[in-house]
């Protein structure tokens, strides 16, 4: 009985780490909007960065908040957001809209309203959904006016959990 218990415990307390659904409702257009709270993707000396996941009516996005301390930079509508998967196989998302960095776009990192980040949407294709839900990330690269940004260190190294919360809602 108190295995029972302890493996109980422990199968709560695993399930239920991690991104939760923070909304699920039907907006002023009659989309159905999801959301999962944001976790962190990386943190390291140069560079916080935290994602989310949002489902509207069928289409998935991953959302990107960023802190690079390297000065003001953009993403053009459409530039890359590369993943390198466990399997060698490469997922590629594109950005859905031009955007700039620019002070408080990272609100979620500490002291991060007073410095230079940058908020960013990426649609993610049917294809990819399964290669992300499948493969460890081992690394990524975000295309910016100013270059590559790429990290090789990854807090977060699955999204499975996370994608199949906003699947399945």
């Amino acid at each position: 009985m108190r295995i029972l218990i302890v493996l109980l415990f422990l199968v709560v307390s695993l399930t239920s780490a991690g991104q939760t659904i923070i909304k699920n409702e039907v907006i002023d257009t009659g989309s159905n909007v999801i959301e999962t709270s944001w976790e962190t993707l990386n943190n390291t000396i140069s560079t916080i960065t935290y994602f989310r996941f949002r489902k509207v009516d069928s289409t998935i996005y991953m959302e990107i908040k960023a802190l690079y301390y390297i000065g003001p930079f953009t993403v053009k509508e459409n530039n890359k957001l590369i993943f390198l998967l466990s399997n060698g196989n490469y997922a590629t998302l594109y950005n859905t809209e031009y955007r700039r960095s620019k002070i408080g776009d990272c609100d979620l990192a500490v002291g991060g309203k007073n410095k230079m980040g940058i908020n960013l949407i990426y649609r993610i294709k049917n294809e990819d959904i399964e290669e992300l839900m499948k493969y460890r990330i081992l690394r990524f690269k975000i295309v910016t006016s100013i270059g590559f940004i790429e990290e090789a260190r990854l807090e977060h190294k699955v999204f499975s959990n996370a994608i199949a919360l906003v699947i399945n809602n």
